[in-house]
């Protein structure tokens, strides 16, 4: 049986600086903002049991923006950012799958 759980995160921002233009909005609020110039971002994190023995966590990032100047500002800033993005993303991975397994270690 696979069972499946997930975290999301989400932000916006009209920048292109990551962070700086940052609104803060409601869950509610976050489905339906779509005002030019921004972007806004969605980070998933899926657990995924497919076993008894095991679950598998995953991570997916969304994007979405909202006219010319978004687009090429969030471009910009990806072009610069990703790299680091794929690192960052694996190491958050490799931690959670580190403690997961230390627990496991000091339950068992």
């Amino acid at each position: 049986m696979v069972r499946a759980k997930s975290l999301s995160l989400a932000l916006q921002d009209n920048s292109g600086v990551p962070m700086a233009g940052c609104l803060d909005l409601t869950a509610g609020d976050f489905g339906e903002f779509a005002h030019p110039g921004y972007a806004k971002a969605a980070w998933n994190f899926r657990f995924r049991t497919e076993s008894g023995e095991g679950t598998v966590l995953s991570t997916e990032t969304r994007i979405k923006c909202f006219g010319r100047a978004a687009l090429w500002k969030f471009r910009l800033y990806w072009s610069l950012i990703s790299p680091f993005s794929g690192l960052i993303r694996m190491a958050i991975l490799s931690n959670v799958k580190a403690k997961a397994e230390s627990t496991l270690t000091q339950a068992g």
